[in-house]
């Protein structure tokens, strides 16, 4: 459910296939909204996407502070080792991510090293594309990993899906009904009239999507404007960042009742190819900040049980600085996975940097496809298996 201006509009056929691209009919509703009754008796949990567009330094991230060859090719980039936050005999975290160490320590947060795929490209479109679709890198598919997922999770909410930063990625498609609620929350909840669409020539069929797409975002609206009336203040004070409010936007939704399958937030860029270290700081001072926010609130509201958050971005840096203060296009990267039940700890080997390959690039350890794949048949309990059907990750994310 996509929203848009008031403004009348008219909508060419491929306008209107790109706005159905992300937007798929809620199935009928009657006009007394049927959500009075709407929580699923097997309570499925909700998932976190955060997007760190661009590419994030897994390095500089999830430090091998015990490996000469890091500080070698590394000679004005590396993190000081006095300056890092040391999480095992092998790790330490980048300063900037303090905020995090209070999920480390209460076992709550898996860090799960060098995660890639097969064959990696290393162009910032086709690459997002492949996680975004769990394509292989040969592969071409047209609706996000989570598209044909959605569906199997019978959820009776009118709503499976709220993306907060960046595109619908993951979720594009025709069949999740899927909210993008751009800006700030309240003002999103104001708005009378989402769609004031002009039919023009369009087809009677065209004429009916259209139709669709205005009864879903409208009945999105309204189910949530429902939910804002009772809701409870979130006491935790988030960063004042675009990332916080994504944040706190979250906290405030799942607080109202809003506990769907899947919630999306952006963070970027961290394309650092110049300039890095004070760029990546900030970045990741934003996002732990942000994380640790999000996380007191939802123990708060009783919700951080039921809860996984976890990062992707389209490919890792390489492990040698450039010759501009920055590092380039890399293949894997650590992802981070977070939740009340998430079985905490470091999982792939620590890769051995004096082995590069012949381009100076690292060999991926844990391939994302099979973490999706975990996340559908361990998080969500699914019987579904993603194109290709991956194997499983070779351990558990969450505790028994």
């Amino acid at each position: 459910m996509k929203h848009n201006t008031s403004r009348a509009f008219n909508p060419t056929r491929r306008c209107l296939l790109q706005l159905g691209a992300g937007l798929a009919a809620i199935h009928a509703v009657s006009p007394v909204l049927a959500w009075a009754d709407s929580t699923p008796k097997a309570r499925r949990k909700t998932v976190i996407l955060v997007q760190l567009q661009g590419g994030n330094d897994g390095l500089n991230t999830l430090i091998p502070y015990r490996q000469d060859s890091y500080y070698a090719l590394r000679p004005t980039l590396h993190i000081n080792k006095e300056q890092q936050l040391t999480l095992g005999d092998e790790l330490a975290f980048h300063p900037s991510l303090q905020a995090l160490m209070p999920s480390w320590e209460a076992g709550q947060l898996a860090l799960l090293q060098n995660v890639g795929y097969p064959s990696p490209i290393l162009s910032h479109f086709r690459s997002i594309e492949i996680w975004e679709t769990a394509s292989a890198s040969d592969q071409y598919l047209k609706s996000g990993w989570l598209d044909p997922v959605l569906p199997h999770m019978a959820n009776r909410l009118p709503c499976d899906a709220i993306v907060l930063g960046g595109a619908l990625g993951p979720l594009n498609g025709t069949r999740g009904r899927v909210l993008a609620l751009d800006g700030n929350l309240d003002q999103f909840l104001k708005r009378q009239h989402v769609f004031n669409m002009q039919y023009g020539q369009q087809s009677s069929g065209e004429q009916q999507a259209i139709v669709r797409l205005q009864q879903q975002v409208n009945q999105g609206v309204a189910w949530l404007n429902k939910l804002h009336d009772s809701e409870q203040p979130v006491k935790t004070t988030f960063p004042r960042y675009p990332f916080g409010t994504q944040a706190s936007n979250v906290a405030r939704l799942m607080g109202m009742g809003a506990e769907l399958p899947v919630y999306k937030l952006a963070l970027g860029s961290f394309d650092t190819h110049r300039g890095q270290a004070n760029t990546h700081a900030q970045l990741l001072k934003v996002f732990a900040e942000s994380m640790s926010a999000l996380r007191i609130a939802l123990i708060d509201s009783g919700h951080w049980d039921n809860t996984l958050v976890m990062t992707f971005s389209e490919f890792g840096r390489r492990p040698k600085e450039n010759g501009s203060g920055g590092t380039d296009h890399g293949t894997g990267a650590p992802v981070f996975v977070m939740g009340g039940k998430v079985k905490g700890g470091v999982y792939g080997d620590t890769f051995d940097l004096s082995q590069l390959t012949d381009n100076d690039n690292m060999t991926y350890g844990l391939d994302f496809h099979s973490l999706y794949q975990s996340v559908v048949s361990e998080v969500w309990q699914l019987d579904y298996a993603l194109p290709g059907k991956p194997a499983p990750l070779p351990f558990k994310l969450l505790t028994a």
